[in-house]
Order: structure tokens, then sequence, then C-alpha cells
């Protein structure tokens, strides 16, 4: 998303300021954190990070000429604004749910209950949508029979790591080069593949992958201890596919083994969480997409 505000260097601050504040480093804190963000699937994760800081026990927000418009609500006298970052523009105010007075017998359940918890994932264009837009980082996706635990993985393809790319595909009317393999589990429900083809996104955008070539469209974290990756990419897993409404019951699972209550957050980034999981969202439902310049080569005529 472009505009004014660098949203990079945002992140990159809010990170910063968890850390000295010591904020999201109980476990318990970064786990109501996550829950948090995976119940506003229409705000942008950032976003929802930053509504969780201001007022935790939001439960759901529109700006007050937008409450009023819809709904009739006012904004109480006594209400405090909520801060989130605009597109194309600095701040905008958002008021919750609590903050509003009027006539409230016909709110819609999706306000007065927010907080559902779905079992199957809301659209399933969006598992195509991910998978057609894989070209577009320079991604071929297949399909293997491997064993139940083997879900799948991304890997670095040898061309890319010596330049001579001797694999190619089409993304629109793009020629693109091929520098990852993503293999997935042809024996999982299409619901699983999806969540692993996240996972393995994850890794990617959150700088995991050694990829051996300079680049600027990856940031390069590999260097980090594997538990961390792995607790990075399930978090993003779990985020994502519970904002598009898929109870991912595996990433859960993983998470709860690892989380505490009384211990302390392993050394993750909250900053390459969210910012991963808003690429990836970005991935599956915008509108267009453009291959990045790293794996373009020109027009496909």
């Amino acid at each position: 998303m472009s505009g004014m505000i660098d949203e990079n260097k945002e992140l990159a601050a809010l990170d910063e300021l968890f850390s000295l504040a010591g904020k999201y480093k109980n476990n318990s804190d970064f786990t109501k954190l996550m829950d948090f963000i995976g119940r506003f699937p229409a705000i942008a994760p950032y976003n929802a990070m930053l509504m969780h800081v201001q007022k935790p026990n939001a439960e759901y927000v529109l700006t007050a000429s937008e409450w009023f418009r819809k709904f009739g609500l006012v904004i109480k006298p006594d209400a405090r604004p909520i801060v989130i970052l605009r597109p194309f523009g600095p701040v905008k105010f958002v008021f919750d749910f609590s903050d509003t007075e009027g006539d409230k017998s016909k709110i819609p359940e999706e306000i007065r209950n927010p907080f559902a918890v779905y079992g199957k994932i809301v659209d399933r264009g969006l598992i195509h949508s991910l998978y057609a837009r894989l070209p577009a980082l320079g991604i071929e996706k297949r399909e293997d029979s491997k064993a139940m635990n083997d879900a799948g993985f991304l890997t670095v393809k040898r061309s890319s790591l010596t330049g001579s790319y001797t694999e190619f595909s089409n993304f629109g009317s793009q020629r693109v080069k091929i520098l990852f393999t993503m293999s997935l589990n042809t024996n999982y429900p299409e619901e699983e593949k999806f969540i692993t083809a996240v996972h393995e996104l994850a890794h990617l955008f959150c700088g995991h992958i050694d990829l051996k070539i300079d680049n600027q469209y990856w940031p390069k974290r590999h260097f980090v201890d594997g538990k961390i990756k792995e607790f990075e990419a399930e978090s993003v897993a779990w985020l994502v596919g519970r904002r598009l409404g898929l109870n991912n019951t595996s990433a859960a699972s993983y998470l709860n083994k690892l989380l505490n209550a009384d211990s302390k957050l392993p050394d993750v980034s909250l900053e390459y969480i969210i910012k991963s999981a808003a690429e990836i969202e970005t991935l599956i439902k915008s509108k267009s997409i453009k291959p990045k310049k790293a794996v373009t080569i020109g027009d496909n005529k």
C-alpha cells in the first residue's frame, strides 16, 4: 500500500516501541494480541495492532460519520477516538461500538457478536487467487503425494543461485523467472494445503530463506534460530487463516505448545509477523498484482 505513510518504517518503530516498553513480551499478552488481530479481518493487521495498543477491548470500529450514516448512532461526548493509519493520508480516527449511543435494537449480529469462530474458509476463491498469483513472486507450485506428516515446503531453485535462469513462467502479459518451487501435499484437504502455502510464504516474507543473492524485495533474516522461524511462520499462518474465516487447528496446536501464559515470549519479531500477514493478504485480496521486478524479464509476446 502506498501513500504518505511508510508502513515499513512505522512497523519498525512499533517493534522498537513494544520492545522498549516490554509490551507483548509475555506469552499471554502476545496470544491476546494475535486473537484480537484475527477478529478484525476488515481492518489491516497493523491497524488492528494499533487498535489493540489503544483499546484492547474494542469490538467493532467505524468513523463517527460511518456510525451515523450506516446505523444512525452518534458518538458519546466523552468517547476517545482510536488512531489508525489511513492509505494516502496521515491518520484516521475511529470509534468502537461501545462508544456509540442511539437505537441499537436493529444492529446486525456481526457487530453485536463480531468474534464468531469459523471452521471453513469463507471464500474458497481466495485459495485459487493465492495460487494464481504465486508466479508474481517467482514461485512455481506443484502438488506431490507425501507422507501425512509432510505438509510441504518452499525451496530456492538452483538456477536462481547461479543467476542463470532456465525456467520461466507467465503472469498476465509478463514473462517471469522461476526462483522458487512450492511443493504441497496432494493428500491434504484444500484448506490445509492453503494454510501450508501461507506458512511457506511467511518464511519468505519474514526473511527466513537464504537466497544467497542480493535482493531488495525480501528481508535477510535466515540467521535467526530455527524455532524462531517456525514460531513466526506459524503465527502468520494462524493469523491469515483466522482472518479469512479458517480455523487453523494445526497452527493453533503448535503455538499452544510453545506458549505458556506465565513465560516470556521467544525473541520473535512482531514487525515481521504483522507485515508478512499484511503482504500475504494483499497478495490474496488485491484486485491487481504486479510481479516483482526481481522476477520480471519482459512482456510475454
